[in-house]
Order: structure tokens, then C-alpha cells, then sequence
């Protein structure tokens, strides 16, 4: 991401795939964190830990407190999101974020967070936060378009999951991490980008095509991610 280095957390974490950084995520509980299923390619928790509680990674080789293993892996029926849970919780004074209940007015701000870095290092070495804007809150016309010529965003985004886009492309190291509105309300998980086209009246594309963000909305999921806190949900592993 090519924003400015933040100066806090926001409930922001580090995944790690077997040692090496694999991208982002946000604490929705002490115990679990939302991410994208981009950042956890397979389905043995022990292949992942997480760092939470930190800007960078200066300090990485000389504290393993905000080390945490993640002992179980959980998928919604349908989506890119998935929920780790923690093996042991971080602790009670880490910032928690309420999740969204609706979609965002078109044009509202965001702010998005993510450890990718303009040098292309891919490395987690700092996490950076840019400002943005809503451009399509439900993005159905866009989304069926691109659905018609490619697999891969059909799989992430399928029918029953519109995208929210906005006006921010990210990196790939950015995937998984965090898209907030007002109040620091968690609105979305970053997920990929694309060209996104204005929309009229009659609900045809015009114009000519921007770059943009594709990213999953929080809202929609946001009963399996609570009912997954509370203890339902199929798992990939056991806690």
C-alpha cells in the first residue's frame, strides 16, 4: 500500500504461513481474527501464527510476546473470509472494532490498512494506512461482469456476496487486512482489484474504466462471524 506508515494497530494483525509473512488481518474478538482466505492457503492451523499489537517489525527478533499460534480455522458457507481463533487470547486491553451492520453510503470515506509496501519488499515490515472513498457500496453490475470472464473473482466473490468497491488498489500483501468507516467501524477485508465502470440509472456500465478495490463486505457476513465467536461453524482444525 502506498499510504503513510500508521502510527497504531487498529486491531491489525500479522499472519504468518510457516515462518514467512503471508498478509493481514483483524482482531473481531480477544480469541479470533477475520482475514481472507488469499492469506491462509491451507487448512492445518499449524501451519500459522500471528503478531498483533505492533506498527512493524523491528522488534520481531527480540519479543515473542505478541506471538500468538492459531489452533483453529473456520470457513463461512460461501465467500473469501475465513476465522482463525487464537490458541491462546491477546490481551484485554487490545482494541476490538465493532463490525459493520449495512452497507456505506457511495462517497463515504474509508480508511484501509495493510503491510504491503511501495518497495514491493512484501516482507510486513511496516503497516501502512491510506484514506479513501466508497464507490460502489454493492457493486452487482460490476461484479457480474467480471464474474462472466473470470474464475478466480467468481470463487472469491460468488453470486450471494456483492463486492464493495473502492477507489483504492491495493497491494498483494495488503490482502486480508482491514477497511474501516467512521467511528472505526471494520467495513471490509481487502481482497483484489480490478477496473471498476460508473453505473447508471438503468443499472448499465459506462464509461471509462478506473482501477479499484474489490473488497468483502463485513456486513455480510457479519452473523457467521459472530455466531463462529459464540461457538458454531465447521472447522479446520481442532481448538
Amino acid at each position: 500500500m502506498t499510504g503513510d506508515p500508521a502510527t497504531f494497530s487498529t486491531a491489525q494483525v500479522r499472519i504468518y504461513y510457516r515462518g514467512e509473512f503471508g498478509g493481514g488481518g483483524t482482531l473481531v474478538d480477544r480469541s479470533w481474527v477475520l482475514t481472507s482466505q488469499q492469506v491462509v492457503p491451507t487448512r492445518n492451523p499449524s501451519d500459522y501464527t500471528i503478531r498483533f499489537g505492533v506498527v512493524n517489525n523491528a522488534g520481531d527478533h527480540a519479543d515473542q510476546t505478541n506471538v500468538r499460534r492459531i489452533d483453529r480455522i473456520v470457513l463461512p458457507p460461501e465467500g473469501d473470509v475465513v476465522m482463525v481463533h487464537l490458541a491462546d487470547p491477546v490481551p484485554e486491553n487490545m482494541v476490538i472494532r465493532q463490525l459493520a451492520t449495512r452497507p456505506p453510503a457511495r462517497f463515504s470515506p474509508l480508511y484501509a490498512f495493510g503491510w504491503g509496501t511501495p518497495n514491493r519488499a512484501h516482507d510486513g515490515t511496516v503497516l501502512r494506512m491510506a484514506s479513501t472513498i466508497v464507490y460502489d457500496p454493492v457493486a452487482t453490475e460490476n461484479a457480474d461482469a467480471w464474474r462472466f470472464i473470470d474464475q478466480y473473482f467468481q470463487e472469491v466473490f460468488p453470486p450471494s456476496i456483492q463486492p464493495m468497491v473502492i477507489g483504492l488498489e491495493t497491494d498483494l500483501f495488503d490482502v486480508g487486512s482491514g477497511i474501516f468507516g467512521p467511528g472505526g467501524i471494520l467495513t471490509g477485508v481487502n481482497t483484489t482489484g480490478g477496473q471498476y465502470r460508473h453505473v447508471n440509472e438503468t443499472g448499465n456500465l459506462y464509461g471509462q474504466p478506473v482501477r479499484a478495490g474489490y473488497e468483502q463486505p463485513v456486513w455480510a457476513y457479519r452473523q457467521w462471524i459472530l455466531d463462529t465467536i459464540n461457538g458454531a461453524g465447521s472447522s479446520g482444525g481442532s481448538p
